[in-house]
This record gives structure tokens, C-alpha cells and sequence, in this order.
């Protein structure tokens, strides 16, 4: 055999050449092109990675330049600015006065917030950003002509539940994931950053508070981290409802009973650490002093006439300040919220809804009042309720002194385009109060309006400012009708919207949570299902899982209507098909216009006394007339 160095030397080498190699033990030949590709493999992909992510930069850089001197964007179509020009003007319309790099968040996982330019991040538990401070340019950014992500162009996503949370314009991902938004209020909580441990909490603190907690203390749209650490919330009432504390209230203040000067009996509370004295009882009835409990409400019984059940009352107390009224227990009143099937019967003069059946059954004493718009989602239930937010912007940003302005932006429908009905609100927390309605009605193109309530001058309201519902009206009476938080709660929707379990369950837990009484009395029916959800059916098999997410929810406060009102078949052949195919019977559904066809779904005055038979029997058996 020749020396290797005796060989004669390969001229141009194209890669086909062999060289001898061990392989598994055994001599092989293998050519030096898939030797040396073998080999360099994982260095070209990391190559090629790297030469990725620099044009990515260079195409984000690019959208960043020049925007100190307002110009276009290099290589842009004229007119294009570049993201941190919007973002500094979204910044600008929010009127936000905390960091303005939180107006502009991306999605992302938390362990790669730092190569995304975020100084911190709080995200939840699908990596979606709650409140972070950027330090360079984010990801997610605005141009002229679109939205962009890494330089590809993102098509606007419905995103209600980052309205919910306070966004405006929240631009989502297929997977609905926030990739860009506005933040328009700045949350009465703060984020806690990731290395924080506590929360400080009316100066005391606390680790472990979930969602329904906070908004038992005051709070809604509350958001908190895996520790229950709040990161994002809106302070309802001026004072919590229930304060968290290491002391119980009722080792602070004692009760004692006064003479008032019209020889009434009140109920007056000291300070065991100041001695100071506060009248809490409202003058004109003898109100006797019951004790404090150890949430800080002192409760008194008073004589007054049509007085709550048990004649309870009961106040807050916060040293000099005092909260606001409220009965021990619900008055005995049934408040219907909801959509058609609340609707019907209550505003065509025949007094048959089931909130008004069911309080007649009821008897003497007993009162009701229903909130229903047909065709409403849960949303807009919620929306007009005034505990899922309602942005609006106003034609040149005023609200006149006199007559109504269009709104040009609104991101909920809370009217459904009726004209017959109006919600009566306040604009921002301190600003003026004005009614929200239509300027036509159903099924014609329609805007929204505002008219400010007479007494007002002229007011500059910038673009999405919070509209505040707190009354509605209703027909052409000018009457406002306070929503009425005092009763028993018949929160009833998702019969527009079946198909969304977890919307459901919430908007009726935030709807609940408006009820100011110290005793909770609610009832919640499930959905019913109409013709085309007949049994076996996919679209019967959605609302089914939507009324077991609600008995999960509501275990002791849920009701089914389905199976009194199968009951009431008249046994004709149609009824009796009707209830094999799981539905309500025909003779228990209104009527058609033609007076001829039978509605698909709601039940006429018959079926409705049905269900108000139900509600009735719920209530008694509840022990809730006493």
C-alpha cells in the first residue's frame, strides 16, 4: 500500500470524495459532503436564527425611526408613522398619568420579558400581560395603516373580556391573546410587582384574597395573580364593603342608645380609641341598637313603616365617616334581570311577567320590578347593568348644555337599537350625568346619543371616557327607575349567547354582586331550550353545558324551569312531541303575529305562571318570606 503522502492530490474536490470512518464498530466509506453538512448542521441553523432575528430588528428598528422628527416610515407608504409616534398618542388620549409605556403590552412568556424590552411583567396564566413598564420598543406596535407584530400585519379580534378589564381598542391574536390596547382608567389597585410578597390593604397586610373576595370588599373587574395578589382592579364604593384587618371591628366601637330631639330613640356609635360619637340611625323612626359585627357594619331595628324584613339595618363603620344604608335583608321585592324572557309580559299592560306573577303569588306586602331587553346577551345585560364598562367617545369631544350629541364610539351595544328604552348614567366618575339612548329604533341604522340632564353647562369629555349606568327609563315616560339593589335578584340570561359557559357564569356573578344587602337572596334560572335544541342536538348539548357550568356556579340558587313546564302539556299530540323532543309545549308558547305560528321559545302567559309557580315554591321552601 502507497503513503497517504505519496498519493496524488485531487485537483477541484466536489465534495464526492470518501473517506474511511468508523460507524457502530464497523469500517465504512462515506463521502466528505454529508461528513462536513453532518457536522455543521446545528451552526448553520443557529447562523441562519441569528440572521432572522436581526432583520426582524432592522424591520422593527425601522418602525421606529425617525419618529422623534414625526416623519414616515422608511420604506413605509406616505402618512405611515412609526409605533412609538401612535403609542405616545394613544398615551395621550388615555390622559394617563403613570408610566406611558404601559399603554402599549404584548403578549409573552415571562421568562423571555427581558428580550422583549419590559423592565417587569405580571401575566396570567396564559402568559397574557396584566401591567408591565417597558424599557425599548415592544413588540406589538401601531402604524397609520394597521397593527403589527414582528412586522406581520394583525387583523382586529373582538377582545370583551380585556374591555371588561378597562382597555380600549384591544387588538388580540387568533388565540386571544393581548397584543396591543390602551389602558383608559388607571385601576384604585395597583400591580404588584412579581417580587412583591403582600399587599397592603387598608394599611394592613394581606397574600390571599381571590377574585370574589376583592369584589366583596368593593372591587369589580378584579384581577389577581396565582397567589391571589390583586394586579388590577376598580374601587366601586368609596369604602370596601368589608375591609381586610387583623382586628376585629367589633373590639373598636361600642353601641348606645339616644334621645333625639323629637323624642325618637337612635342608635349612636363610639370609638373606643377616639371617644368619638356618630349618630347612625336616620331620624324620624326609633331605631334600637342590635351590636356590631365583626365586619364593621353595626346593625340597629327600627320601627319605620314598610321596613325590610326583620326590620335590620345597617351601616358601615369607618370612624367619622359613614357608609352608606343597607337592609340586613333583601326587601321583599323580586327584581328581574335579563333579556326576552323577561321581557315578555311586563310592558303590554297584562302585568304577567314572571317577576310580577310571582310576587302576586307571594301575596300582600310583596313588590317586584323587571329589567328585560329582547334579544340582549349576557354583555349587554351586563353592560346596562353597569358592572361590564362602557366607553364612549362624543362628537367633538363635548357634552352640550342642551340636546343630544352622537356618540361616534361606543364599545358595548347595551340598548340593542330599542328607542324605547334609555339608560340614564354618569360620564366618569365625577362628571356630569346624562341619558344613553337611540335615535331610532330596532332594525334601522341607528346611532347612539347623550343628552346631559338639565342644569349643566357645556362639558369637554375626552375620547373613551366611562359612561356610569344607574337608572333606565322606559316607553316615553320621563321617569328615571333607580336600579333597584335591595331585593331578591332573578338573574336570568345566555339564552342569546349559550355558547360561552364562562361569560355566562361571570356577568351573572357581577350582576349578583351589585346587591347591597347583608344577607345575599338570588335566583338564577337556567337556559331554556328552544326549537332547533331539541334533545341529542349539538346546539342542545352547548346550552346543556352552559346550565351545568351554572349549578356548578350557583349550587343552592339555580332553578329549571323545563320540567314544570313539560308538566303543563295540555296532552295534545303536538304537546306530547314537544316534550319527547325535550322542549316546552306548543300550548305553552306565545303566538306568532299571524296570531297562527307558535313561537320557538317563550312562554306565553300560562307558561309564564308556571314559572312563577317554580319561583314561588324556591322562595317558601328557601324560608325567605319571613
Amino acid at each position: 500500500m502507497a503513503k497517504i503522502s505519496d498519493l496524488p492530490l485531487v485537483e477541484t474536490p466536489d465534495g464526492s470524495e470518501t473517506a474511511v470512518v468508523l460507524k457502530d464498530g464497523v469500517a465504512k466509506r462515506a463521502p466528505f459532503e454529508a461528513l462536513v453538512s453532518a457536522a455543521a448542521a446545528e451552526i448553520l441553523a443557529a447562523m441562519q436564527l441569528a440572521g432572522q432575528q436581526a432583520a426582524d430588528k432592522a424591520i422593527l428598528a425601522g418602525h421606529y425611526a425617525n419618529d422623534g422628527a414625526n416623519a414616515d416610515v422608511p420604506g413605509g407608504t406616505p402618512g405611515e408613522r412609526g409605533a412609538k409616534y401612535w403609542a405616545g398618542q394613544a398615551a395621550a388620549s388615555a390622559a394617563l398619568s403613570t408610566d406611558a409605556a404601559k399603554a402599549v403590552l404584548g403578549w409573552l412568556d415571562p421568562v423571555e420579558y427581558e428580550a422583549c424590552g419590559l423592565a417587569w411583567a405580571i401575566v396570567d396564566g396564559d402568559f397574557r400581560v396584566l401591567a408591565s413598564a417597558a424599557l425599548t420598543a415592544p413588540q406589538a406596535y401601531f402604524t397609520a395603516t394597521g397593527l403589527y407584530w414582528s412586522g406581520q400585519t394583525i387583523g382586529a379580534l373582538d377582545a370583551v373580556e380585556y374591555e371588561a378589564c378597562g382597555y380600549a381598542n384591544p387588538i388580540v391574536d387568533s388565540d386571544y391573546r393581548l397584543l396591543s390596547g390602551t389602558s383608559i382608567f388607571v385601576p384604585t389597585a395597583t400591580a404588584v410587582p412579581v417580587v412583591a410578597t403582600a399587599l397592603t390593604w387598608g394599611g394592613q397586610s394581606i397574600t390571599a384574597l381571590d377574585p370574589d373576595e376583592y369584589e366583596a370588599c368593593g372591587y369589580f373587574n378584579v384581577l389577581a395573580d396565582g397567589d391571589f395578589r390583586i394586579l388590577a382592579g376598580t374601587l366601586r364604593n368609596p369604602t370596601p364593603v368589608a375591609a381586610a384587618s387583623t382586628v376585629s371591628a367589633d373590639t373598636l366601637y361600642d353601641l348606645a342608645e339616644i334621645t333625639d330631639g323629637a323624642g325618637k330613640t337612635q342608635t349612636v356609635s363610639i370609638s373606643r380609641a377616639t371617644g368619638i360619637t356618630a349618630q347612625i340611625s336616620p331620624a324620624g323612626s326609633n331605631n334600637l341598637a342590635r351590636g356590631v359585627r365583626s365586619d364593621g357594619y353595626a346593625v340597629y331595628k327600627s320601627d319605620r313603616a314598610n321596613a325590610a324584613p326583620g326590620s335590620l339595618y345597617a351601616r358601615l363603620l369607618t370612624g367619622t365617616a359613614l357608609g352608606a344604608e343597607i337592609p340586613v335583608i333583601p326587601y321583599r321585592k323580586i327584581i328581574g334581570i335579563g333579556d326576552s324572557l323577561t321581557y315578555m309580559g311586563g310592558s303590554d299592560g297584562t302585568n304577567s311577567a314572571y317577576w310580577q306573577l310571582t310576587a302576586a303569588l307571594l301575596g300582600a306586602g310583596w313588590t317586584s320590578q323587571g329589567f328585560g331587553i329582547s334579544g340582549q346577551t349576557q354583555d349587554q345585560i351586563a353592560a346596562r347593568w353597569g358592572v361590564l364598562p362602557i366607553y364612549v367617545t362624543l362628537t367633538g369631544n363635548t357634552l352640550p348644555a342642551s340636546g343630544p350629541v352622537i356618540v361616534t364610539a361606543i364599545n358595548q351595544n347595551p340598548i340593542s337599537g330599542q328607542i324605547h328604552y334609555a339608560i340614564h348614567g354618569r360620564l366618569g366618575p365625577n362628571g356630569p350625568y346624562a341619558k344613553l339612548q337611540r335615535d331610532g329604533d330596532e332594525g334601522t341604522s341607528s346611532n347612539y346619543i347623550l343628552t346631559q340632564d338639565a342644569g349643566g353647562g357645556a362639558v369637554a369629555i375626552p375620547p373613551g371616557t366611562q359612561f356610569i349606568p344607574d337608572s333606565a327609563y322606559w316607553g316615553s315616560s320621563t321617569a328615571l327607575i333607580p336600579y333597584p339593589y335591595d331585593g331578591i335578584f332573578v338573574a336570568w340570561m345566555g339564552r342569546n349567547n349559550p355558547g360561552n359557559a364562562f361569560s355566562i357564569v361571570d356577568r351573572v356573578q357581577r350582576v349578583l354582586a351589585t346587591q347591597k344587602t347583608l344577607t345575599r337572596r338570588f335566583i338564577v334560572p337556567l337556559i331554556l331550550p328552544g326549537v332547533g335544541d331539541e334533545t341529542g342536538t349539538s346546539t342542545r348539548a352547548v346550552i346543556e353545558a352552559s346550565n351545568a357550568a351554572i349549578k356548578a356556579a350557583f349550587p343552592n340558587n339555580w332553578v329549571d324551569f323545563l320540567p314544570a313546564l313539560q308538566g303543563g302539556s295540555n296532552g295534545s299530540a303536538q304537546d306530547i312531541a314537544d316534550v319527547a323532543n325535550g322542549l316546552i309545549p306548543s300550548s305553552l308558547r306565545l303566538k306568532d303575529s299571524d296570531g297562527v305560528t307558535i313561537d320557538f321559545l317563550h312562554p306565553n302567559a300560562a307558561g309564564r305562571a308556571i314559572e312563577a309557580q317554580v319561583l314561588r315554591d324556591f322562595i317558601v321552601a328557601k324560608g325567605w318570606t319571613l
